[in-house]
């Protein structure tokens, strides 16, 4: 009877042992339209990847404390390895409620100030003034050549490491001139998301 070649046997315990394990990402996000849609450009452009899936959670409204407490229950039940809440700052009176609630819990947070259109207008325009939500959002409109809520993907998807770039930029700029949260008008931290994906630029994606 033949033998079996350990060399054969090493080779196939090597491959096991390298492979890594999946990351599982669980976002809960506030919107119905904007915010979910550039999610699932975002998932889409993880298809075929084997180390990372996105989970977008069904949402739960506007209020980021609901976001929070949802994002709060789905860790406790389990099933995936990193759960995020993106929100924006708004006039939300319990935000600050909704942010220590999530940290306590572990839950990672892309927190816009004032609102996600911020990250959106990144991708087209450097921020560094403030600007109110109804202002971002004309400028979003107006840069994508989009109404405020008809958003196309494809035109984000490949400046993705350029909105990255930036929104870390603001994240120094704030730093330096000493604007902590909520002052850190504009700001995002999407960038930290998208950096958790593993995901670079893109030719694009509907």
């Amino acid at each position: 009877m033949a033998q079996p070649n350990p060399r054969l046997k090493n080779d196939l315990d090597r491959k096991i042992t390298n492979k890594k394990p999946r990351k599982i990402i669980e976002v809960h996000c506030e919107g119905r339209v904007t915010e979910p849609k550039y999610l699932n450009a975002l998932k889409n452009m993880l298809r075929g990847r084997k180390d990372v899936v996105l989970n977008i959670a069904k949402g739960v409204g506007e209020d980021p404390l609901n976001i929070a407490t949802d994002a709060i229950h789905s860790k406790r039940m389990g099933g995936s390895d990193e759960f995020w809440c993106a929100f924006d700052v708004d006039e939300h009176k319990k935000i600050d409620l909704a942010i220590s609630s999530a940290r306590k819990e572990g839950i990672n947070l892309a927190i816009s100030n004032p609102c996600f259109e911020v990250w959106l207008i990144l991708h087209f325009h450097e921020l560094t003034a403030p600007i109110e939500t109804a202002e971002a959002v004309k400028l979003r409109a107006r840069l994508d050549g989009s109404n405020n809520k008809n958003l196309n993907t494809s035109k984000y998807m490949k400046y993705i490491e350029i909105a990255q770039n930036r929104a870390q930029l603001l994240d120094v700029y704030h730093h330096g001139i000493g604007n902590k949260f909520p002052k850190n008008n504009p700001s995002t931290g999407m960038h930290m998301l998208i950096k958790s994906l593993g995901l670079e630029a893109s030719d694009g994606t509907q």
